[in-house]
């Protein structure tokens, strides 16, 4: 059973390291739809490997947050597919779903932070993260606003850098209270999320470059890894604990 599993992995491994090539690929040939399609097939062969294959069950929750991550990349696909004639909504519409995908991912954060103590995450090493936090997304958002002439393209920053600042401190704090497994992966996948918008945001408003665009599809796919890791270690771990009641 454990060699059928090691096999499978190295099946899904496989698969998106051809993905994330084909990604590369329409990239450098300025293939836009199919370079914003594969983030479709990264979501989807991930979800039916961990929900086929090794069964995880997923919560209301991240079935919303992985529906407003599907729909945010297949509307940058349609978009960038040009077949049919777009308005100024339809434009900043995939911006607007990985926002609120974000914002369920900051709701799960708060939640599990909401079972510990608050007076816990009074110490010095939380303090420094969100300091640094503030001050890098304070720098960044100077840096990209003044290329930026849409009002709802500037509130839409300014809302995901807050997300960011929240999403990034709750994650922190949770693995400093338990210090497990789970909330470390949690954190690689926020920070993955982070960092990629950063690339991708650079590119749009700052300066465009075929760097920015492969750091962003492979934060990306590390990010969405990283999360669908997260769901199946919680499951993992609730089973274990009900064996042994």
């Amino acid at each position: 059973m454990k060699l059928l599993r090691t096999i499978k992995q190295e099946v899904l491994f496989t698969i998106l390291l051809v993905l994330l090539g084909v990604s590369f690929y329409a990239k450098f040939n300025q293939k836009i739809f199919l370079a914003n399609l594969i983030n479709v097939l990264l979501i989807t062969v991930q979800f039916i490997y961990f929900s086929y294959y090794l069964k995880v069950v997923f919560n209301f929750l991240f079935r919303i947050v992985l529906f407003f991550f599907f729909t945010s990349s297949l509307s940058n696909a349609l978009n960038a597919s040009h077949l049919y004639s777009m308005n100024e909504f339809a434009n900043y519409l995939p911006q607007v779903l990985s926002l609120c995908a974000y914002l369920g991912l900051t709701h799960y954060s708060l939640l599990r932070l909401g079972k510990f103590k608050f007076i816990e995450v009074t110490n010095l090493y939380l303090m420094v993260v969100l300091i640094i936090n503030v001050v890098l997304t304070v720098v960044f958002v100077n840096i990209i606003i003044g290329n930026v002439n849409v009002v709802f393209q500037e509130y839409i920053i300014y809302v995901y850098c807050l997300v960011s600042i929240v999403l990034g401190f709750a994650s922190f704090s949770a693995f400093n209270q338990d210090g497990s497994k789970a909330s470390f992966l949690f954190i690689i996948m926020t920070l993955s999320f982070i960092f990629s918008d950063i690339q991708y945001a650079l590119n749009q408003f700052l300066m465009s470059s075929i760097i920015f665009d492969i750091g962003d599809v492979i934060l990306t796919a590390v990010g969405l890894y990283f999360m669908f890791r997260f769901i199946y270690e919680k499951q993992i771990t609730r089973e274990r604990l009900e064996s042994k009641q």
